[in-house]
């Protein structure tokens, strides 16, 4: 088994303290059954202004023995939902990097999927989650999404923001000027497709949120606040970054 750094995966943690141990943990015992070790995959936590205990906790599991499995970038100040993605992607030094979200409702597998697909496809490949039975208030909230950039930014794609999505790390240095909000998962994938990357999908399916609430779509005004938001970021973000 070689022991070289394979994957690195980034999960941006905005107070999302009380999912961090079983986060690393699931990540461990994932990584494990497929027979790969803290050598070969690393869990890249992005600590991205949190006002919660997420910072503490993070660092209270570097005492355990699951240290090992991952590191900490610490961000003093809220990046975005992109920004934070954007700072653990350039923090890495694995082949293979990719990003999800740290609320468990991803599971983690689904990312070591997307990277035995990548490595069949090759250097120029980026795979990611296409979401399944979902509910339908939620499964329109996601198409008016997908009709949005299509209209201002002309990038038609279904299910833009689901995770995960794991691709080579020649892809990263494309991201400069990513827009720092929700549409950066545009933007990574329109800036994988001008760079010739083989696009492919894998199913996935949801958990149920253990901890905490959405920070966007737990009320509607906050739903509301978020698609004008979105639609000023759309309007404003550059593809030819």
């Amino acid at each position: 088994m070689s022991e070289s750094l394979l994957l690195e995966l980034v999960v941006p943690c905005f107070n999302e303290g009380p999912s961090i141990p079983k986060l690393i943990q699931e990540f461990q015992q994932t990584a494990k059954a497929r027979g790969l070790s803290s050598k070969e995959t690393k869990l890249v936590l992005v600590n991205n202004g949190s006002t919660d205990e997420t910072l503490s906790l993070i660092e209270n599991e570097k005492g355990k023995q699951t240290n090992e499995w991952f590191r900490i970038v610490h961000l003093s100040q809220n990046q975005g939902y992109g920004g934070g993605i954007l700072k653990g992607l350039e923090s890495s030094q694995a082949p293979w990097v990719g990003y999800t979200h740290a609320d468990l409702q991803c599971p983690l597998r689904d990312a070591f999927k997307c990277l035995d697909k990548c490595r069949e496809f090759g250097e120029l490949s980026l795979v990611r989650g296409v979401r399944r039975k979902r509910r339908v208030a939620d499964w329109f909230v996601s198409r008016f999404y997908d009709l949005a950039v299509g209209v201002l930014w002309n990038f038609w794609r279904y299910d833009l923001n689901a995770q995960p999505k794991v691709f080579s790390r020649g892809l990263v240095r494309n991201l400069k000027g990513a827009p720092r909000g929700i549409s950066f998962d545009a933007f990574v994938l329109y800036q994988a497709e001008k760079s010739g990357f083989r696009s492919e999908k894998i199913p996935v399916f949801l958990f149920k949120r253990l901890n905490g609430v959405s920070h966007w779509a737990n009320s509607p005004w906050k739903r509301i606040r978020t698609f004008f938001f979105v639609f000023k970021e759309l309007r404003q973000s550059s593809l030819t970054s």
